[in-house]
């Protein structure tokens, strides 16, 4: 069994909680910092096991993959948004997967599938987790890939609670607030590091905001913006 991942400088791709699971995670760059405590800390809490299946915490922006050892187990979860692509193949009994389509599909030499191509480029994206390749297959947004590695048995869960109606009442200007909590808590997720950071705006009014709400974190002295995202900000005030 080879178990691998990417990671940034000296950071290391692969973790082992105080439980003793091994992991890898892909995703926004906050996950690789919350990688790091959460196998040293336990906290924020990226996944946990109910009932035996993976069940993700509010802090995991992106996929994550997770072998049970004990158990002979393999998981792979995709977060809610569908926003990291995690694609997979079954070879000679055994399980491939990746984040990236084009090297795996080079590895099985994966033949072409006209239909999701015709697919993609209708519809710019692929439904039912097919891929332009007819070997691989993507997981979809929220959901859990199961992998025993005694029995090849492979199955596939739905995870999410995107999907699910929200019955609470709420006033439009309590959720207001809480949207705009939940945005600015993403941006400074993202910036919480001494790496330069860049924003490069479209001059949509999404980037607007996003300005905004860098306004109320602390930026470094160099940091500049152009008259054209000046006036985005100024309009969305």
């Amino acid at each position: 069994m080879f178990f691998g991942g990417h990671a940034f400088g000296d950071a290391s791709a692969l973790h082992v909680t105080r439980d003793g699971y091994h992991f890898a995670v892909d995703g926004e760059s906050s996950l690789y910092r919350s990688a790091h405590r959460f196998a040293e800390k336990g906290e924020p809490e990226l996944f946990r096991f109910q009932n035996n299946e993976l069940e993700f915490g509010v802090s995991c922006k992106g996929n994550v993959a997770v072998l049970d050892q004990a158990n002979q187990i393999l998981h792979l979860a995709t977060e809610w948004t569908g926003n990291f692509p995690l694609y997979f193949t079954e070879v000679e009994g055994g399980l491939l997967f990746s984040s990236f389509l084009k090297p795996l599909a080079r590895v099985i030499r994966a033949m072409p599938d006209p239909v999701g191509i015709i697919q993609l480029m209708r519809y710019c994206a692929n439904y039912e987790g097919r891929t332009c390749y007819k070997e691989i297959r993507r997981l979809m947004a929220g959901q859990n890939l199961v992998f025993e590695l005694n029995s090849k048995r492979l199955r596939v869960n739905e995870i999410s609670k995107a999907h699910l109606d929200y019955v609470d009442e709420v006033e439009f200007s309590e959720l207001r607030k809480r949207i705009w909590e939940a945005f600015q808590g993403g941006i400074q997720r993202c910036l919480e590091s001494d790496s330069r950071h860049a924003l490069m705006s479209s001059g949509g009014w999404i980037h607007g905001y996003c300005w905004l709400a860098c306004g109320n974190i602390s930026i470094a002295p160099d940091y500049r913006a152009t008259p054209m995202v000046m006036s985005i900000v100024e309009s969305c005030l």
